[in-house]
């Protein structure tokens, strides 16, 4: 969850740590949650990555643009994962709406919510190389919000180590 300030209220996509215990030096991860956070590279080495994290975030987009849960119960009762689900319908700008919540109705732009499509798409490439940084992630999604007229004045107080937003 992320408060309002975008500071982590809480974070956690599945991932416990262990250690060190007895005569071990290292602290080890392991999988405890729901495998569709995670990116391929960490399932299959278990390599834990700047953009095995983008990935992350790209499924935590998808909720947020779809109001489902990562693991998605489908219309015929099955269970399954919503980025799979989704892959299909956030490339094609006629079929989009089937993953947009309905909850949102009209009030988000076609075009800004292909742009935010496009956004999670690059996020869950399965070649981690193709990701973006987190960096160009907010960028991307500073520049989305800026395209629907929200434009705000960020200021960062280094006191209290926070940021807040004034809109204008």
């Amino acid at each position: 969850m992320i408060l309002q300030n975008f500071n982590a209220k809480l974070s956690d996509f599945g991932l416990a740590r262990d250690g060190p215990e007895d005569d071990q030096s290292h602290v080890s991860t392991r999988i405890l949650g729901a495998r569709v956070y995670f990116a391929t590279e960490y399932i299959a080495a278990g390599h834990l990555t700047l953009k095995a994290d983008v990935y992350s975030f790209g499924v935590f987009l998808l909720e947020i643009l779809s109001g489902s849960g990562a693991v998605r119960k489908h219309s015929d009762g099955e269970v399954g994962n919503l980025a799979q689900w989704a892959e299909p319908f956030l490339s094609n700008k006629l079929e989009l709406h089937r993953v947009i919540d309905k909850r949102l109705g009209h009030n988000f732009p076609m075009e800004r919510t292909y742009e935010l499509a496009q956004l999670i798409l690059h996020c869950l490439c399965l070649n981690p190389e193709h990701r973006p940084t987190m960096a160009e992630v907010v960028a991307a999604l500073e520049q989305i919000e800026l395209n629907l007229g929200f434009h705000h004045k960020r200021t960062y107080s280094r006191r209290t180590r926070t940021h807040s937003y004034s809109h204008s």
